[in-house]
C-alpha cells in the first residue's frame, strides 16, 4: 500500500508516508481510517514527497465533501502537507480550498518547513 503511518504518542502527531502512485480509493482510506482512535486529534504531517497521484479533479471535490463530513464526527487537527510533484500538489492545493474552513492546512515542498509550521501551529491549535 502507498499509504502508511506511524503514531508518535510523546509528540501527539502523525507521520503518514505516500510512495508510488495515490489512488483516490487509498486517500479516501486514510482519511477514514482515524475517526475513533485516540490519534485523530493529533497533528499530521502527511509526506508525498515520493508520491503522484492519478486522481481527478472531480475525486478531490468527492474527498473534500467527505472530509467535511468526517469533522463532524470530531474536532479535526493541523496537517502539514509536503508534496514535489507539481500535479500532486495543486491537486492538494484544490482540496485545501475546498476544506479550509475546517482545519488549519499547508502545503510544502520540503519537510524541514513542514515540521516547523507544524509544531507552531499545534501550539496555537491547542490552546483554542
Amino acid at each position: 500500500m502507498p499509504i502508511y503511518y506511524k503514531i508518535d504518542d510523546s509528540r501527539r502527531r502523525i507521520y503518514t508516508r505516500c510512495e508510488g502512485i495515490v489512488t483516490y480509493e487509498e486517500l479516501r482510506a486514510h482519511m477514514n481510517s482515524e475517526p475513533g482512535s485516540k490519534a485523530a486529534s493529533y497533528s499530521e504531517i502527511f509526506d508525498c514527497s515520493n508520491a503522484v497521484t492519478s486522481i481527478s479533479d472531480n475525486e478531490i471535490v468527492g474527498l473534500a465533501a467527505e472530509r467535511e463530513e468526517v469533522a463532524m464526527k470530531q474536532k479535526p487537527a493541523p496537517v502539514a502537507i509536503v508534496a514535489i510533484d507539481d500535479d500532486f500538489f495543486n491537486k492538494l492545493q484544490l482540496f485545501d480550498s475546498l476544506t479550509e474552513q475546517i482545519r488549519p492546512m499547508q502545503l510544502f515542498r520540503y519537510s524541514e518547513p513542514a515540521e516547523r509550521w507544524l509544531d507552531e501551529i499545534t501550539r496555537r491549535w491547542g490552546d483554542e
